[in-house]
């Protein structure tokens, strides 16, 4: 009798287990990595390797159903770096969260060889923000939404000019956001501020984009030096 008592209980745990990873509501995961020159994740091996961990970490907390899209942006758009990999997670092999967050941590981790073998090409600037409008425009909002964004986050283009922080020089300046286009969407920067040597620098900068991510409507923004 006992030994039924455990196995049902054994049979319970599994089931609980799986209902609780597979049977909750499926997200829209963005991956966006920014392939400007300077930033770590294009360069060393081992910020790569970090990065690519925390994604895969990310990516394992997602329910079957969701949908995960790496892509690249910068100065020329994705004109130079037209890669993108998307992926649907499913109780398949090959498609379940674990499986795909372990080949999101391989091409994260992959990076900086990418770069050397001149399969990923560096641009000279940054360009997040026309990024994150054509994003607005693609994301589904019948779901959750999170965009996980690998950069310095120092915008250079016609939307804003952030680089002044890296001087200590004055003039730093980001358009506001059009209001509510990334309405309840969850946005986490990972690497940002990670080229600034003064604290000033990185909480100014911090605080730029918090204003432009409040404007835009985003339920919550992580701001990650660290990581």
């Amino acid at each position: 009798m006992r030994h039924l008592i455990r196995i049902l209980l054994l049979c319970t745990i599994a089931m609980f287990s799986f209902t609780t990873i597979y049977a909750g509501e499926p997200m829209n995961l963005f991956i966006a990595i920014d392939t400007s020159a300077g930033n770590a994740h294009l360069e060393q091996k081992s910020v790569a390797a970090r990065l690519g961990k925390y994604i895969a970490e990310k990516t394992k907390e997602l329910h079957l159903g969701s949908q995960v899209e790496v892509c690249f942006f910068g100065s020329a758009g994705k004109a130079r770096n037209p890669m993108k990999f998307t992926y649907q997670l499913l109780n398949r092999v090959g498609q379940k969260p674990q499986e795909v967050a372990g080949q999101i941590q391989n091409l994260t981790a992959m990076l900086p060889e990418l770069v050397q073998r001149k399969k990923l090409k560096v641009q000279s600037t940054t360009n997040l923000v026309s990024s994150l409008q054509i994003m607005g425009q693609r994301i589904n909002r019948s779901g959750k939404t999170r965009i996980i964004i690998l950069s310095d986050m120092l915008e250079f283009s016609q939307a804003g000019n952030l680089i002044p922080l890296q001087t200590g020089k004055k003039g730093a300046w980001l358009t506001p956001a059009p209001k509510g286009f990334l309405e309840g969407i969850e946005v986490i920067a990972l690497g940002a501020g990670n080229t600034l040597t003064s604290p000033q620098a990185n909480q100014r900068l911090r605080q730029i984009w918090e204003a432009y991510f409040r404007r835009a409507g985003v339920s919550k923004f992580t701001y990650l030096t660290d990581y």
